[in-house]
């Protein structure tokens, strides 16, 4: 019982994903003036439109899965997303552990977002990586990485129950798409 609820708080924290998963931007394409300006992504709401974990070594899934919560459940599913001249920034809606936007410059089709990091409380931190490919205007997929940082009590709870947070980097496969919900 002592491990069910640090595990969950921590698995939420982990698969939440907020700032790192990225979504639209858009190069202000009512300038005519810069015969660069084109749409590359398209501000507004986006929406997680398919998510799996694709990478688990510590079995997260399988527990928080066994009390009737799947990781995918802790994953935030809107997000905001405003233009840069580069790429775009993105947001997690209705996900209070995220402070601002995460950046996301585009080189090509690609982009790789600006870490973020999620502190939650005095108890742990997380990071999250995220990376991928825009595959049209209103559709981005990617790859987060989320790695933790837990205060001694916890990491130590953890051990004794099985799990060696330095080697617990979950991995997500999430596709982002624009549209009023």
């Amino acid at each position: 019982m002592r491990m069910s609820s640090p595990s969950i708080t921590i698995l939420t924290l982990l698969v939440s994903l907020p700032g790192c998963t990225p979504s639209y931007a858009d190069v202000d394409e009512r300038d005519s003036s810069s015969p660069t300006t084109a749409t590359l992504v398209r501000p507004g709401p986006w929406r997680t439109v398919d998510a799996g974990i694709e990478g688990d070594p510590c079995g997260f899934d399988a527990y928080t899965s066994s009390f009737g919560y799947p990781t995918r459940a802790f994953l935030p599913t809107t997000f905001e997303v405003s233009a840069t001249a580069d790429g775009f920034l993105i947001e997690a809606t209705a996900y209070n552990l995220v402070r601002g936007p995460v950046s996301c410059p585009l080189d090509g089709d690609r982009f790789v977002c600006e870490t973020q990091v999620v502190r939650v409380q005095d108890l742990y931190v997380y990071e999250i990586d995220f990376a991928g490919e825009r595959l049209d205007t209103e559709t981005i997929r990617g790859t987060a990485v989320v790695r933790f940082e837990l205060d001694a009590e916890s990491e130590s709870a953890l051990r004794d129950a099985g799990f060696e947070m330095s080697d617990c980097d979950h991995t997500v496969d999430l596709e982002l798409a624009y549209g009023r919900f």
